[in-house]
């Protein structure tokens, strides 16, 4: 016991550590009301006057990029003193136009509310996923960035600033564009430019189109040189905003930002996009605000995307990609179109945390010659992370795939690659049985039995050695009082028993081996369970708790969050957090599984432990019962898929310790339980006790010499 309960105190302090490192500050409070300051001001979308400005981002002049278009000699570029915005030619057009649809039953994946200043959008809502389970709210993957009272912060995709022949940079994203034309599937947008004279510089192109059944939003730009001379441009634009954050999410604040890549070092024929060491949490941006170049960047590597993904979707900026591509290296890179790209954020919460963030990208002067234009053509994904779905072309020329992870606070200790197996073990069942319930049940039912006899060798051994220490509990007492001033003479007198006797002290251990080999098998689960869509507002047990309510019974309706047995507050809002050392469990209602586990957990340690040896052994495992409740506590607002998991495993396992201690009895009744087996000379006890001897004649030595 003595080896038995540090172990497993240790395998609970990792796990608790980890949990404690994945919530803290990770969790914002819901968006306050949006405040004007000198940074960012506010716009009513449904006024004439200006937007907000995003606040910006100190960052140094961007890099020079290759012109998109030939370059002409620098002389015959003629210097612009004053730019400014010709006025609109409809005045009257809405600021608000929608494309697509988000009704399942259209043919659209999604519905778009562009918005006529900067010609970005405002809101993006999936068609295919709701928002809860029992909802017909429609989902919002990009929602409205710090919308309060009709003011938006800003507005992503949306054109931000422009520089023509040196002119000082016009803001762009407070212009109300013109709304030249639109469709079910489309819209076009124009700004057109001119010179202190109201001569036409410039006009810039914007359309947005949708392809039924596609989560992709098509942003095909020109910037069109109106002159007789060359025009030296520079275009900075918002890309990609925050994706939905759930308030109710049980361990905060996940969102992130992938980087995807090139490596031609790695790679020279560009047939891979890469992400490896390319991923940072939303907060962890903020503190480093850089978003490529950054640390791991080297020449090598060029931008192939950029994506922003919450739990389950994602917003993945990338280069059109063409019709005709086949494979991964036909792509345009990122950095064939822009050269520095930066993060602006506006608002704070409580801790002064950026309540929202969009990304920008800026080109390099482009030279465009007289009558051309410059083409900077984008796609937005906007969708979700879904495996099936990423292996579709171009999906999967864009290596979309890799942001499939099953992941926490790193990958190889999550075990991706089980995470990634269960997963596809678990749909194999579910494709038999049709309920993810009984298959996390099945799937429990097979792992105990493939390590069964593991775990019945184990545990006769533990519940074996904790009764042979019993027995000779008097006989070490004695070598203490006889030796109790020569600790060395002890531990050599008890080593000597313990060969007499045939006891293996190290059985006491080896009981917790089916534990350490399932613990990565719950790591994985954990981490799976969290993030596969498959599982997202599925049910357990084919509905049958809904079924008897007629719908009103959240009691295991959705397996991605906790059981809701009887719930105090609406979907989505997170209730009331718990504030306890290393734990911060929320707390939105009763939640039966984990008190159940508590009960089975309870159950099975009193099944399991040996009676004690001693009174310092019996203080101990008085102190592992109440460290067993931390479990509970700590995935109170879990996903009930995992928790179901655990609790089902639990419960296998004291019907694993019932025909364990059945066999003990039998063997106890035929006097057969100590029955030494013939030991091989030179085993593992055979060397530990030689190496035992030789340090103590070393130790007697030594004392002699003095």
């Amino acid at each position: 016991m003595r080896i038995l309960v540090p172990i497993l105190a240790l395998s609970l302090a990792v796990v608790v550590m980890l949990s404690f490192a994945l919530r803290q500050d990770h969790t914002p409070p819901p968006p306050p009301a949006l405040i004007a300051d000198e940074q960012a001001t506010t716009q009513a979308e449904t006024t004439d006057a200006e937007p907000a400005e995003p606040a910006e981002q100190a960052a140094e002049a961007p890099p020079t990029a290759p012109p998109i278009v030939e370059a002409v000699e620098q002389a015959q570029i003629a210097p612009v003193n004053a730019l400014h915005v010709l006025p609109a030619a409809d005045a009257d057009a809405p600021i608000i136009t929608s494309i697509g649809s988000d009704d399942p039953d259209s043919p659209y994946a999604m519905r778009v509310d562009l918005v006529a200043w900067g010609a970005g959008y405002k809101r993006i809502t999936l068609s295919h996923y709701s928002r809860f389970a029992d909802t017909t709210e429609r989902y919002v993957i990009a929602p409205p960035m710090g919308e309060t009272d009709d003011r938006v912060w800003a507005y992503p995709l949306a054109a931000h600033q422009i520089t023509v022949n040196g002119s000082q940079p016009l803001a762009l994203f407070n212009q109300r564009w013109t709304l030249t034309d639109h469709g079910e599937d489309f819209a076009r947008y124009e700004l057109t430019l001119a010179d202190e004279s109201d001569k036409p510089l410039l006009t810039i192109v914007r359309r947005y189109a949708l392809t039924p059944d596609s989560y992709d939003l098509h942003l095909d730009q020109s910037l069109v040189n109106k002159t007789d001379q060359p025009l030296k441009v520079v275009f900075r634009q918002l890309l990609q905003g925050d994706t939905e954050f759930a308030r109710d999410d049980y361990l905060g604040d996940r969102r992130q930002l992938v980087t995807g890549f090139f490596n031609s070092k790695w790679d020279p024929t560009r047939s891979i996009i890469f992400i490896k060491d390319a991923t940072r949490l939303r907060s962890d941006l903020f503190k480093k605000p850089q978003v490529w170049p950054w640390k791991i960047t080297s020449s090598a590597m060029s931008l192939a995307w950029l994506s922003v993904e919450n739990r389950y979707f994602a917003l993945i900026v990338h280069p059109a990609v063409p019709d005709d591509a086949k494979t991964t290296s036909d792509l345009q890179s990122m950095d064939q179109l822009f050269a520095d790209y930066g993060l602006q954020t506006g608002g704070q919460d409580e801790g002064d945390t950026p309540l929202y963030c969009v990304l920008t990208a800026a080109t390099g002067p482009l030279t465009i010659a007289a009558g051309q234009e410059a083409e900077l053509d984008l796609a937005l994904f906007a969708g979700p992370r879904d495996r099936h779905l990423f292996t579709q072309t171009p999906y999967d020329l864009l290596w979309f795939g890799d942001l499939i992870r099953y992941e926490m606070s790193c990958t190889w200790c999550t075990f991706q690659w089980l995470g990634k197996f269960l997963l596809w073990f678990l749909e194999v069942i579910h494709a038999v049985v049709f309920d993810w319930g009984v298959a996390i049940i099945i799937l429990v039912l097979i792992v105990r039995l493939l390590l069964h006899p593991l775990t019945k060798k184990a545990q006769i051994n533990m519940m074996k050695v904790g009764k042979q220490m019993q027995l000779l509990a008097p006989e070490m007492e004695k070598i203490k009082k006889k030796y109790k001033d020569d600790q060395t003479r002890i531990n050599q007198e008890v080593m000597k028993l313990y060969k007499e006797k045939g006891v293996n002290p190290m059985g006491m251990a080896g009981g917790c081996l089916p534990m350490f080999l399932q613990m990565p098998i719950w790591i994985a689960l954990y981490a799976m369970l969290y993030f596969a869509i498959e599982l997202r507002q599925q049910p357990a047990f084919y509905g049958i708790f809904q079924a008897v309510s007629g719908g009103n019974w959240h009691f295991l309706r959705d397996l991605s969050q906790a059981d809701n047995f009887i719930r105090f507050v609406p979907m989505g809002d997170p209730g009331f957090k718990l504030n306890l050392w290393l734990i911060n469990p929320h707390f939105a209602g009763i939640n039966v599984l984990p008190l159940l586990m508590a009960v089975v957990f309870y159950y099975q340690q009193k099944l399991t432990t040996p009676p004690p040896a001693n009174e310092q052994a019996a203080q101990q495992q008085k102190m592992m019962k109440w460290m067993i409740l931390l479990f509970p506590i700590m995935l109170y607002s879990a996903p009930s898929g995992l928790t179901l998991y655990i609790m089902a495993s639990t419960a296998a396992g004291i019907l694993d310790s019932y025909v364990v201690r059945k066999h003990i009895k039998e063997q106890e009744a035929a006097g057969t339980l100590f029955d030494r087996k013939p030991r091989k000379p030179g085993g593992f006890m055979d060397r530990m006790y030689k190496q035992l001897e030789q340090k103590q004649k070393q130790m007697q030595q030594r004392q002699g010499r003095k």
